[in-house]
This record gives C-alpha cells, sequence and structure tokens, in this order.
C-alpha cells in the first residue's frame, strides 16, 4: 500500500506520530514533489517509485474529482471512498468505509474486469 496526499509537507510525519506510516510503501505529499492530484503526474509519480503496474494497482480516494478522476486520468482503476453514500447516483465503485474493501475484493473473486474503476476517464475540467 501507498498514501498520496494533498498535503503542506506533513503527512508523513503523520503517519509516523499514529503509528501507521509502517504499514506503506511510500508516501507521497504533494508539496514535496510538486504537484497535486488530481494531476496525473503525482499517480505517475507513485507508480515509478513503487516500480507497479496501473494494470495491477487499485486507487481508493474520498473526494471524486480529485481521487477518482485524477487516478481514471492517470490509467488506474479507482474505487471512491463514499463515506456519507453522497454519490449513490454516479458511476463507479465505491464503498462507505475501508472495513468493506476485502469484501468488495472477495465478491470480484479476482475478476477486476467486474469493477467499473474508470468511471470518468474521458471527462475533462475547463
Amino acid at each position: 500500500m501507498a498514501v498520496i496526499s494533498n498535503s503542506e509537507g506533513t503527512v508523513e510525519q503523520i503517519l509516523e506520530e499514529v503509528d501507521l506510516r509502517d504499514n506503506f510503501e511510500i508516501v507521497i505529499d504533494s508539496f514535496l514533489v510538486g504537484v497535486e492530484k488530481p494531476d496525473p503526474r503525482i499517480f505517475e509519480i507513485a507508480l515509478e517509485s513503487l516500480e507497479w503496474d496501473h494494470a495491477d494497482t487499485i486507487y481508493l480516494g474520498d473526494i471524486f474529482y480529485i481521487d477518482v478522476w485524477g487516478a481514471n486520468q492517470a490509467g488506474l482503476g479507482a474505487i471512491h471512498l463514499d463515506k456519507m453514500g453522497l454519490y449513490k447516483g454516479w458511476e463507479g465503485e465505491r464503498i462507505p468505509s475501508l472495513r468493506e474493501l476485502p469484501e468488495w475484493l472477495t465478491q470480484l473473486n479476482g475478476n477486476l474486469q467486474k469493477a467499473n474503476l474508470f468511471p470518468i476517464q474521458d471527462f475533462t475540467i475547463q
């Protein structure tokens, strides 16, 4: 797992303070890398650093137009963490909490083709 955050240079320190940093291979902080979501370059920085393939990676984010749209623009499938259920009518995959992720993955039974991970790949912001 990895973190990609639009932050002010402190996200890695915060993760360390709450004893979560060791759960992630890398932490990408927009302030430190000079580009922020939804710019596809921040996702590319993470993928290159980890040597991960787009096809083998799923991004999970809580802000639809920043996280899902940004990941989709970078060629990454995405799941929207929709805590309040405000996007039920929107395209794409969503879960209400991280606790739901293992069950969501289990239901796919290894077949990501069944999931709608690219709901707004062709959408552009003017």
